[in-house]
């Protein structure tokens, strides 16, 4: 048996957590699946049980904009190979919006649990050591208590050839002469694709709460990690990753730092370690929390009601203070702040869409955004914010 290392992170709390996918390619930006034993012949489990698809492909620009690649139809393709080898996939999703942050990982995991979903696959583009594309499959199965994606040390099937024509032909001889215990006939004829969880306990305003003027608003800060921390054992160059990724959570720190002087009511920063809990007792009733990922997906998961799917979505972006209307499109990558409240769940943002590709742009359109809608004056030179030096 072969011993790889197929690891995962996602940085930070729960609520500031963040994939860097976009801005730096370290290869740490999932939580950990840890280091799985590969084996030479395809579980049984495969057959017999059900399976989540997760996929992975490169992202590309069009019109200025990033978006993901046709991952849909990559998907067709090895879903006819399923189908033909009683490989029950009930569903597929995009492996990005499962790991956005912690808390939604944990919302998946459930869901999967309530569909007794025991089998995880994993199809990707992925880069050799060579900068050659290669397409990739893998499946693997499930911890018992759906905890995580997967758990350190446990068995794991991978298949990967240059040619995605090549592999789908390997990969179909492969689970032809699999151990069939128990053969699944009620297998969908083509993927079905899913993004929405049930993220947000409460209710989306589009509008925001004029109580933020007398209340007290926390936001996380983003967490450096350890080249020793056994999770990234096996990892080459390590350190070097690990100094170039601490880098970057640095910098986006010194952004919070910078752009929520702009905020003009009190806040404060928040050390990755801390609690919920935690903050709502040290007396904070509102949060800054952000998603990453496809605009028309997070407008999804937040709750807005009317998700322009397939088409450009209107919105804002501030240039000193002032609102520059623009077009994005709805597959476009995106960040995408919003507050919170602790108590409730409920959650506020405008019915302008302000969303943006860049994690700086994105937090700077939520706090004008809502300076806007709550008509507070542009900050004098002296400053309006109410900055505290955090818990």
């Amino acid at each position: 048996m072969k011993h790889f290392s197929f690891v995962f992170l996602c940085v930070g709390m729960t609520l500031q957590s963040a994939l860097f996918a976009q801005e730096s390619n370290e290869g740490l930006h999932y939580p950990t699946l840890g280091a799985l034993v590969y084996t030479d012949k395809v579980s049984e489990h495969l057959f017999d049980e059900r399976s989540v698809v997760l996929m992975d492909v490169k992202s590309e620009v069009k019109e200025g904009y990033l978006v993901r690649g046709n991952y849909q139809a990559i998907a067709e393709r090895f879903h006819k190979v399923f189908m033909n080898n009683n490989v029950d996939a009930i569903a597929y999703y995009y492996l990005d919006d499962l790991f956005s942050c912690e808390k939604i990982t944990a919302s998946y995991l459930e869901d999967f649990k309530l569909r007794d979903i025991r089998n995880l696959i994993i199809i990707r583009e992925e880069e050799d050591v060579d900068g050659k594309m290669n397409y990739a499959f893998l499946s693997t199965q499930m911890p018992k208590d759906y905890s995580s994606i997967a758990s350190v040390g446990q068995s794991a099937y991978r298949l990967a050839h240059s040619e995605l024509d090549q592999l789908l032909k390997n990969l179909h001889r492969e689970l032809f002469f699999g151990e069939k215990e128990v053969e699944n006939y009620l297998i969908i004829n083509h993927p079905e694709y899913f993004h929405r969880t049930r993220l947000i306990k409460g209710r989306h305003f589009e509008e925001f709460n004029y109580d933020l003027k007398g209340q007290r608003l926390a936001i996380y800060l983003y967490d450096s990690i350890r080249a020793e921390d056994p999770k990234y054992a096996g990892i080459e160059n390590i350190q070097e990753k690990v100094d170039r990724y601490n880098a970057e959570v640095s910098r986006k720190n010194n952004i919070i730092e910078r752009v929520m002087q702009d905020y003009p009511f009190r806040w404060s920063k928040v050390p990755p370690h801390i609690e919920q809990q935690e903050v709502v007792a040290r007396g904070y009733m509102y949060l800054v929390e952000k998603l990453q990922g496809e605009a028309h997906v997070i407008r999804d998961l937040l709750k807005y009601e009317d998700n322009q799917r397939g088409m450009t979505i209107p919105s804002w972006n501030f240039e000193d203070g002032k609102p520059v209307p623009r077009d994005m499109p709805s597959n476009s990558l995106v960040n995408k702040f919003y507050t919170k409240n602790l108590y409730t769940g409920d959650i506020y943002t405008s019915e302008v869409w302000d969303a943006d590709e860049s994690f700086e742009q994105a937090l700077r359109n939520h706090v004008w955004m809502l300076r806007t809608k709550l008509k507070v004056p542009a900050p004098s030179d002296n400053n309006d914010t109410k900055s505290q030096a955090g818990l």
